[in-house]
């Protein structure tokens, strides 16, 4: 995305846009909540959403930043029955809300994201019938995961998986991105992985991700971050897919060629033990006194502590669902001002080899061990990385940058209808 939206035509047309998004309401992505409710209304969007709930309640509108969400109904109810009733209570709502969007004021694009696949079908059919456009927004390639989900199971688990990863692949890549007008993608490798399944190129938009433009200036409002010498940072989920004992693996490395550093994990798991394993992993290699894991924490204070390493690391293991991936936080870290080592993925590669605000390395904890002790052993090539970050991160990836693009595409899908 590299063409922008002259500053006149920013609100000349207002795009009235119906959102399904899988995520809990209020939205907490990102890349959902600061470009959909903060960034893109600036551009003339008027959003609609459609969320699920977290907790119990009636199937109704609600508020978020002076604009409707459409909610299911959810009952407290625990367990497989819990989870299979409100599943039902959802798609019951989704066929109402159908009737509505076919019966009810009109809208311009109807989009649906992700794994919202039941109502994405009945945006699909409303869009036909009433002549709206239908976007498909994919931020992660589910099918894939699904099958290498099913390939680290067995038995009857490790079938009905695969056959589920059969019905998936199917029905986004042969129906779902067929029947959009256009598709948003996570990547420029999501749009060639896609593009290798028979969808055009020139239907897909890449949208990396970005950060808030506050951000930019977030040290000036907290002067009293200091740099602590030897500290390394990680943030992020500790899901095991991601492979993060290879960090730790690599940290006992550099620790044993200088032991004043000091590696703080910040963020957790997101099924029980992926943490502990971790902490185990730790104390095992002997490294527990020197490794901290702070668990979630609020965004603010994840920012504190990246600002306040010297370095920051940024691991993504090399599969293929992993290799679509749009970091968020390699350009968080680039915008504070950190210098960064990456492994070779490519958006990674891409970023950190226009910008040189690191070191790119194969994957492998003495790889990593290597640049972080190269790094730490040379603070004056740290400062000098670390600071071609911001500029960059500037320019091309802060949220009000991506709305103007995303703003654009929005605009063409209408004007090409």
């Amino acid at each position: 995305m590299t063409e922008r939206l002259p500053a006149d035509l920013s609100s000349s047309k207002s795009v009235r846009l119906f959102y399904a998004v899988g995520d809990f309401f209020p939205p907490w992505r990102l890349d959902v909540d600061e470009l959909f409710s903060r960034q893109l209304p600036a551009q003339g969007l008027a959003l609609t959403w459609a969320a699920r709930r977290q907790t119990a309640g009636p199937c109704r509108t609600e508020n978020y930043n002076g604009r409707p969400v459409w909610l299911p109904w959810r009952v407290a109810v625990g367990g497989t029955l819990g989870k299979a009733l409100n599943k039902l209570l959802q798609y019951a709502c989704e066929l109402l809300f159908f009737f509505r969007l076919l019966l009810g004021p009109g809208f311009d694009i109807v989009q649906a994201r992700d794994r919202r696949y039941f109502f994405a079908f009945l945006l699909v059919a409303v869009a036909r019938l009433r002549g709206w456009r239908f976007v498909y927004w994919s931020s992660y390639p589910f099918p894939e995961a699904t099958r290498e989900t099913a390939l680290s199971r067995r038995g009857v688990s490790r079938a009905l998986l695969l056959l589920a990863h059969w019905f998936e692949w199917g029905y986004v890549y042969r129906f779902l991105m067929r029947a959009a007008d256009h598709v948003f993608v996570q990547s420029e490798q999501m749009r060639r992985d896609v593009a290798a399944y028979g969808i055009p190129e020139q239907k897909m938009t890449p949208v990396p991700m970005g950060v808030p433009p506050e951000l930019m200036n977030w040290r000036k409002h907290h002067p009293d971050v200091e740099t602590v010498a030897g500290r390394v940072v990680y943030v992020g989920t500790l899901v095991r897919v991601r492979r993060l004992a290879t960090m730790i693996e690599s940290f006992a490395l550099v620790h044993q060629r200088m032991p004043h550093a000091r590696f703080v994990v910040v963020g957790d798991g997101v099924k029980p033990g992926e943490r502990r394993e971790l902490e185990e992993l730790a104390q095992r290699l002997g490294i527990a006194d020197v490794v901290t894991f702070t668990g979630f924490v609020p965004m603010d204070e994840a920012w504190g502590w990246a600002a306040s390493a010297e370095i920051c690391v940024s691991p993504f293991y090399p599969t293929f669902e992993l290799r679509s991936t749009s970091p968020t936080k390699l350009v968080e870290y680039m915008a504070l001002g950190r210098p960064v080592v990456v492994n070779d993925h490519p958006e990674q590669a891409d970023v950190i080899g226009k910008t040189g605000a690191g070191i790119c390395v194969e994957w492998g904890a003495a790889h990593f061990a290597e640049a972080i002790t190269r790094l730490l052993g040379d603070p004056a090539l740290a400062r000098a990385m670390g600071s071609a970050g911001p500029a960059w991160v500037a320019e091309h990836r802060t949220y009000d940058k991506v709305a103007e693009e995303v703003a654009k595409r929005y605009r063409g899908i209408l004007d090409h209808a």
